[in-house]
């Protein structure tokens, strides 16, 4: 059985609220609530220290990042009972990890993404990692 990384993070913001417009100059740029995301998923898998270390160290043999195919799996635990969808939330949270855990997010071979029942206290996302075997 392959092993696997797993994160608890922030819940990401829905991709419509992330980047936004300058029509004056007509260029495209992330908004101050997708900094403050991306800020805390840096903060959180340790990149202001320059380590992965809390979060791989438990698993042997491992390099990151990730060279080969892989699965993600992503939880997402909302707060409160608004609906929205959850395909809004994949691509950017998706993007914060890309670097750190995979190379390039094409290697992505497969991804599921769960809506689980709203918990005010323990709201966020949990995403697995893992290396999938090629036959």
């Amino acid at each position: 059985m392959a092993k696997s990384i797993e994160l608890f993070l922030p819940l990401p913001p829905s991709i419509n609220r992330i980047y936004r417009v300058n029509y004056r100059s007509k260029s495209l740029h992330i908004s101050k609530e997708g900094k403050k995301f991306k800020d805390s998923v840096n903060e959180i898998i340790g990149n202001d220290a320059g380590t992965l270390e809390p979060y791989y160290s438990h698993v042997e043999n491992i390099t990151l990042p990730l060279l080969c195919p892989i699965k993600l799996e992503i939880e997402l635990i909302p707060k409160d009972r608004r609906l929205w969808d959850i395909d809004n939330r994949a691509k950017f949270l998706i993007d914060c990890l890309e670097g750190y855990f995979f190379k390039n997010d094409n290697q992505i071979v497969e991804l599921i993404i769960r809506k689980l029942p709203f918990n005010k206290e323990k709201a966020g996302c949990k995403c697995t990692i893992s290396k999938v075997e090629q036959p």
